[in-house]
């Protein structure tokens, strides 16, 4: 007579299959997981860089007037009297990114992840020219710099 049905054997070897193969997907969730968190930090940093430099250039390209201060962190833009904006680290925490309206006092923080910020000012015959070094840490460090050239200079 033959009996239907499994061994306990069997049963104990497609227990432990089955728990490999969990235990493998569950790292491999894991492993994903903490590498996402990785690349999620990077891209934010990423975008707090082109964000910062995207609103320097665009500020400091309508200016007339450009003053660079502090041991080059600190620089000036005006417009003749129309407006008046600067950007500098912050003094109480030189890991933000200060913009300040200097006509309406109002300031806001560019960026939170500042590492460096250098401007350098050069006065050319055609066209006034600002040099930008601006480095951002978390973690990861990002550096890069652009030249923006003053239309309203000349």
């Amino acid at each position: 007579m033959t009996k239907k049905g499994i061994t306990l054997i069997e049963l104990i070897v497609v227990l432990v299959i089955g728990a490999i193969t969990m235990a493998a997907i569950t790292s491999i969730v894991v492993i994903s997981y903490n590498q996402w968190g990785k690349n999620k930090d990077i891209v934010l940093l990423h975008s707090d860089f082109d964000l910062a430099c995207y609103m320097i250039k665009g500020i400091l390209e309508e200016a007339s007037n450009i003053s660079v201060y502090d041991n080059n962190t600190r620089v000036n833009a005006s417009y003749k009297t129309v407006w008046e904006q600067e950007f500098y680290p912050d003094s109480n925490n030189p890991n933000i990114l200060v913009w300040k309206n200097k006509k309406t006092g109002e300031t806001q923080s560019v960026i939170t992840d500042l590492n460096s910020i250098k401007f350098y000012y050069y006065d050319n015959t055609f066209y006034d020219t600002v040099l930008v070094n601006l480095s951002v840490k978390k973690g990861k460090t990002i550096n890069g710099s652009f030249v923006v050239c003053i239309r309203n200079s000349k």
